[in-house]
């Protein structure tokens, strides 16, 4: 309740729901919520493969598109969860694949603002680490970076065994640990 109040900036009344009633009562609310919003809204979401109940949420609010300006994009891993597109009717499916060698490539270079040249060992090292997985492919490239401590001393040819010891929670928990606190 702190938390909702502070957010809300007004208190919020305990209540006892039925806990048969309170999943629907809960879209309900929510959906309200995004029903009283004047303003256009873009609701991104991530990891939808591990949505469980919280789905109905989505499908609800998919619902209001034509009447609101909500725009929704979620992503998932369909090899993971191949039917979650089905069970969202009227949310517009768009693939997309992991990279390919020459789009590391390039993403690569533009990131680095050098040329790799053709089957470089950077690019290899990247196909390798990342599976063309776009996330781990600017956050290893990010990574490299800072181990080397300027963009321009990344090295084109001598490369770590991995960049991601620990794996990606790892990694992502490090760059967390370095924000502030505030």
């Amino acid at each position: 309740y702190p938390e909702i109040e502070r957010v809300l900036a007004r208190s919020v009344p305990k209540a006892a729901v039925d806990p048969q009633v309170f999943p629907e009562r809960l879209v309900e609310i929510i959906c309200g919520l995004f029903a009283r919003y004047s303003g256009p809204i873009l609701l991104e979401l991530e990891d939808c493969h591990l949505v469980g109940e919280s789905l109905r949420v989505v499908q609800q609010l998919t619902q209001l598109t034509d009447r609101l300006q909500l725009v929704i994009v979620a992503s998932f891993r369909d090899n993971e969860r191949p039917q979650l597109a089905s069970e969202c009717p009227g949310m517009r499916l768009l693939r997309l694949t992991r990279f390919s060698p020459n789009e590391i490539r390039t993403l690569a270079e533009s990131m680095l603002g050098r040329q790799l040249g053709g089957e470089s060992p950077l690019e290899s090292f990247l196909e390798r680490e990342t599976e063309g997985n776009a996330f781990f492919l600017i956050e290893a490239v990010r990574e490299l970076v800072n181990v080397s401590g300027r963009l321009t001393d990344v090295s084109l040819t001598v490369l770590p065994d991995h960049v991601f010891s620990g794996g990606m929670q790892a990694y992502v928990r490090r760059r967390l640990d370095r924000l502030p606190s505030w």
